[in-house]
C-alpha cells in the first residue's frame, strides 16, 4: 500500500510548535481531498484551500507547556492521490523579533522560532514522520 495513502486515510496527528500538554491527548484532524493542487507559491491566497477546515484551537509548548497560545496559528490540511499539502499562517505580533539563523539543511531549531508537524499515520504514537522548519 503507497504509504501516502495510509497518511490519507489513518488520522493525521498534528502537534505544532503550539502542541498539547503530556496531559491532553493529541489532537486528531482529518486531511481533505482535493482534486486540484493548491498553488505552492507561499502564498495561502488559492481558492483550494478554503475547501479545508480551518484548524486553529492549539496550545503552546514553550515556554508554558499546554497553556494557551499568545499568538494565533492557521492550519488547514489537503491531500490528493501522491502528495499531502499543509498551509501554515503563523501570526506574529512582533515578527521583527523574530530568530530564524539556523539555514542549514537538517539542523536543529532549538534556538530559532519554528513550526513542527507530527504525523502518526498509524495511529500507534510509536513511529511516525516529523517535519520542522524555522
Amino acid at each position: 500500500m503507497n504509504p501516502l495513502s495510509s497518511i490519507t486515510k489513518s488520522a493525521v496527528v498534528l502537534a505544532l510548535l503550539a502542541a498539547p500538554s503530556q496531559a491532553r491527548e493529541p489532537p486528531v484532524v482529518q486531511a481533505t481531498r482535493t482534486p486540484t493542487p493548491p498553488n505552492i507559491d507561499g502564498h495561502l491566497d488559492d481558492p483550494v484551500w478554503d475547501q479545508a477546515p480551518t484548524i486553529a484551537d492549539f496550545f503552546q509548548r514553550e515556554p508554558v507547556e499546554g497553556a494557551p497560545p499568545t499568538e494565533q496559528t492557521e492550519v488547514r490540511i489537503l491531500f490528493d492521490d501522491d502528495h499531502l499539502y499543509f498551509a501554515l499562517h503563523c501570526f506574529d505580533s512582533e515578527a521583527d523579533r523574530l530568530v530564524a539563523n539556523q539555514m542549514r539543511r537538517d539542523a536543529e531549531f532549538d534556538e530559532n522560532d519554528n513550526i513542527q508537524i507530527i504525523l502518526d499515520p498509524y495511529n500507534d504514537r510509536r513511529g511516525g514522520f516529523y517535519f520542522s522548519t524555522n
